[in-house]
């Protein structure tokens, strides 16, 4: 069958013939085939020829560009490197600046322009995806942790507020390049930071922040999707009437309990991603296949808990891949 059409049973809570899976690979795949990391995240180019030929490699049903925390927030100004392998922020701001949308600032067309060739070679045949930082994350980066914190903890209410959903507003200009020019099918708000706010902090500051960037997605015409990883079990009951068609949730969450609290939303996950690295392919099979049972057939995408690790074992992968294909 089809891979697209697998993925689309599953949002839509169909009963696929098999359980779709899609491990999310990103700079992996510089390592899988030997090339600079560094120069992957910036020449779409490379960029893409790595993301194709993974995704061929692997079979996966989901395919995505590089997953990068820092393009957004370096886009307005924050500075950047590259530190083992990954994009870090090194210079958070001091003040806030007006976040308006430009793609001539900083990545932010290497990416789509990425997009745009992964969608080319593949989109008949998978889901294309893209990622967009959710608002609390994104304030996040621009100032560093601490500081929102204190933030919060002095009572800035209404400055933080207004500041996050101004962040997402802005991210709607990156989105509308992911879907119009990159040909996204599903786009994907990376929230890592909510695990950190937690529940209070969450409905006082984020969340009509959030729900505007998703509920966005969704009348562009897109699935939308959000990803919380980490130790997520406090604030899933908050995420569960979010505009979000797929939740992405870490190995920390039962996965059972998960799907009793977000009916009708499809789960991508939740296997422990260090297994990719730490493991081998027969006791990876095994906990994959054990996910699935726990995923019962329904609203259930087979994943990681969290992005493919740069290291991981392409075997452990395939691992993953083939207990997908095998069973229900």
């Amino acid at each position: 069958m089809n891979r697209r059409k697998l993925v689309e049973q599953a949002i839509n809570g169909e009963i696929p013939v098999n359980t779709p899976v899609a491990p999310l690979i990103g700079a992996h795949s510089a390592m899988l085939y030997r090339e600079s990391v560094k120069e992957a995240y910036r020449n779409p180019e490379l960029m893409a020829r790595l993301q194709i030929k993974a995704a061929k490699f692997y079979d996966i049903d989901i395919v995505f560009h590089y997953m990068d925390t820092t393009l957004e927030a370096e886009a307005l100004g924050a500075k950047i490197d590259i530190k083992n392998s990954l994009p870090t922020i090194v210079g958070h701001l001091t003040e806030p600046p007006e976040p308006i949308f430009n793609e001539e600032r900083g990545r932010i067309k290497i990416f789509v322009n990425a997009l745009a060739k992964i969608s080319k070679e593949l989109s008949i045949e998978k889901i294309i995806g893209g990622y967009v930082l959710g608002p609390f994350t994104f304030l996040c980066q621009l100032f560093g942790i601490a500081k929102v914190f204190r933030k919060i903890i002095y009572g800035e209410t209404s400055s933080v507020k207004t500041y996050i959903f101004k962040l997402s507003e802005y991210s709607k200009g990156y989105v509308d390049l992911l879907i119009d020019r990159g040909k996204a099918d599903l786009i994907m708000v990376l929230e890592p930071c909510l695990i950190l706010a937690g529940p209070v902090v969450f409905e006082r500051y984020a969340r009509r922040a959030v729900e505007n960037l998703l509920s966005y997605i969704k009348r562009r015409g897109v699935y939308s999707a959000i990803h919380v990883c980490g130790r997520s079990n406090r604030i899933i009951q908050h995420l569960k009437n979010l505009s979000f068609d797929v939740i992405q949730l870490d190995c920390y969450v039962d996965l059972r309990e998960a799907k009793k609290i977000l009916a009708n939303k499809c789960i991508l996950g939740n296997i422990d991603t260090r297994l990719l690295v730490n493991s081998v392919p027969d006791i990876v099979f095994n906990k994959a296949r054990e996910c699935i049972e726990r995923g019962g057939g329904r609203y259930h995408i087979l994943s990681a808990g969290c992005e493919v690790p740069l290291r991981s074992h392409p075997e452990n992968i395939k691992a993953l891949v083939k207990a997908a294909r095998g069973c229900r």
